[in-house]
């Protein structure tokens, strides 16, 4: 009997280990599709929720049940995470906090994703409940439903394989600080002249990371209205720059890191060798996509800048130790998070 009861407890003691222990994998995109699969789970405190995210560019972002497709004020998000292949491996492990089993809502923040029914739940109570996924679901594409277009492909690059992994140690829904995102982007992929995204959502304290994967570009800061002229800021100081960053056959990548400081406003940039700025090779971080100042507006007057080639060598001096002060969109620095970075990169030919 009393081993018996000695077993028992055993057992029990185990319990909470064994939850804490459990990954529930979500796949996002997968197939090419704007769902989650699942797109609903029922987990443990303290359990891992593993995103897996397949090619092209979403985001977990949390919310609340109503308003959805709105991002929920010190929620968790991902960011934007663009996956070139299906041999690259991206996920971002995600930690069920303690907040007494209530439901926890996300949903892709790419453009008409959430409109077309890209939400995710757990512990969302079943339906016919009126805050079953399911209604959660018909929220979203009500208030959402203009129609999803599918996002621009990512070009190809070499492998790389990074897992992130985010703890909430903190009671929902008490307003909690989270580790800044980090967003990645390729220069020179397939030595084409282009940044893989050419576009990036962030916020403030994120950090956006250029590989340098061919041949010799750089990162410069510019202006909407100069877009192949380096920035100088109203006291005199120069924008970020990287500086040029060749590539070399057997070496790592060289890569080169942005902070972003203030979401509110875009950062223009443009690579200097000779003659690429005017080619198209130009990105923007947080541009308004359906105002006037768009990165197409933006690309479309650095090709328009045929004549200012002889500035795009200039101001290419690395300025990446400080945040920029016109950045990308507002993570706080945050407690509990642990970040894993594993890389492995093959540079391409020089």
């Amino acid at each position: 009997m009393i081993q018996a009861v000695l077993s028992v407890l055993a057992i029990a003691a185990a319990l909470p280990t064994a939850f804490s222990h459990k990954v529930h994998e979500v796949q996002v995109g997968p197939n090419g599709q704007f769902r989650y699969d699942p797109p609903q789970i029922w987990a443990h405190p303290h359990e891992t929720v593993r995103f897996i995210f397949n090619p092209k560019n979403h985001t977990v972002t949390q919310s609340a049940f109503d308003p959805p497709c709105v991002g929920l004020e010190g929620g968790f998000r991902t960011g934007f995470i663009p996956v070139p292949s299906a041999e690259d491996k991206v996920s971002i492990d995600f930690k069920v906090p303690e907040n007494g089993g209530k439901p926890l809502w996300f949903y892709c923040g790419q453009t008409g994703h959430c409109g077309d029914g890209m939400v995710f739940a757990i512990n969302a109570p079943g339906a016919p409940s009126e805050f079953s996924f399911e209604a959660h679901q018909a929220l979203a594409i009500a208030r959402n439903g203009t129609g999803a277009t599918q996002p621009a492909p990512v070009a190809p690059t070499t492998q790389h394989h990074w897992t992130k992994t985010i703890d909430w140690h903190h009671s929902y829904p008490t307003k909690q600080n989270y580790a800044p995102n980090f967003h990645h982007v390729i220069v020179g992929s397939n030595n084409e002249l282009t940044y893989s995204p050419a576009k990036t959502r962030a916020r403030r304290g994120d950090t956006v990371r250029f590989e340098f994967v061919t041949k010799n570009h750089t990162v410069t800061q510019s202006s909407f209205e100069n877009p192949c002229q380096p920035l100088v800021k109203a006291d005199g100081t120069r924008g970020a720059a990287s500086g040029f960053r060749p590539v070399v056959a057997g070496a790592p990548n060289p890569t080169f890191d942005l902070i972003v400081e203030d979401d509110t406003k875009p950062i223009w940039g443009y690579c200097g060798q000779t003659g690429h700025c005017e080619a198209g090779m130009v990105f923007s971080i947080n541009a308004d996509e359906h105002g006037a100042a768009s990165f197409e507006a933006f690309q479309k007057r650095a090709k328009a800048s045929g004549g200012n080639k002889a500035n795009a060598r200039t101001g290419n001096t690395d300025t990446a130790a400080q945040p920029l002060s016109n950045s990308a969109a507002g993570v706080a620095p945050g407690v509990g998070v642990v970040v894993a970075v594993v890389a492995a990169m093959f540079a391409g030919a020089f």
